[in-house]
């Protein structure tokens, strides 16, 4: 039980991290986005440990995405949980994952000094960027 509560925790600080670096966007043929993707590429150590820690939320099950949303609630967060249930509506549509283009993700580092994060990924039923 306290593995079970450590890895929680742990899922629960990754996502706090995650989401004020991501968030799930309209899919990849929508040309307007409310998130910024015009900054300096960040190609170095950092650049890849972001898209590793964007593309490990991707993993998150079902379950895992309902228990965030609602723990971001709890918390006033409510664009944590945006994103999260934006998630849970995009497998909804797309279905499940089938493929990340890791090497086709990017970093860029914008003036205020935040990241976005840019996944390429690849449902059953369709595809989308993941911002």
């Amino acid at each position: 039980m306290r593995r079970l509560m450590r890895r929680v925790a742990a899922a629960a600080l990754m996502a706090v991290c995650l989401v004020s670096l991501s968030a799930c966007s309209a899919k990849q043929d929508d040309s307007a986005s409310a998130i910024s993707t015009d900054g300096t590429p960040v190609a170095d150590a950092m650049g890849e440990n972001l898209k590793l820690s964007a593309a490990s939320s991707l993993g998150m099950s079902d379950e895992q995405l309902i228990i965030q949303a609602k723990l971001a609630e709890a918390q006033g967060d409510m664009s944590s949980a945006k994103i999260y249930k934006a998630q849970m509506e995009a497998r909804g549509e797309l279905g499940s994952l089938k493929d990340v283009d890791l090497e086709n993700a990017q970093v860029v580092m914008l003036a205020d000094g935040s990241y976005t994060v840019s996944l390429p990924v690849i449902f059953h039923e369709g595809s989308m960027m993941y911002v």
